[in-house]
């Protein structure tokens, strides 16, 4: 497909190029200095366990929405 492309596939190309290449620099796998010696105190089943734990909380605030949340008075947003 190198051949005779319309302005469409080279656009689409270049596109595809950047994205790769914003994806392989701009977003590395590293972790924090500050989260890498606090893992080494926390054992993997609490670990686990907090993990579920707020990924329940917020699948039930994101669900449901929050019940106390007000606006105040006369004020709409």
């Amino acid at each position: 497909m190198k051949g005779k492309q319309n302005p469409v596939e080279k656009e689409w190309a270049a596109v595809v190029k950047a994205e790769e290449r914003f994806l392989r620099h701009a977003m590395p796998a590293r972790t924090a200095g500050w989260q890498e010696k606090i893992t080494r105190y926390v054992p993997q089943k609490l670990e686990t366990t907090l993990h579920t734990a707020f990924y329940k909380a917020f699948e039930l605030i994101f669900d449901r929405g929050t019940p106390g949340r007000k606006s105040a008075p006369g004020k709409t947003l």
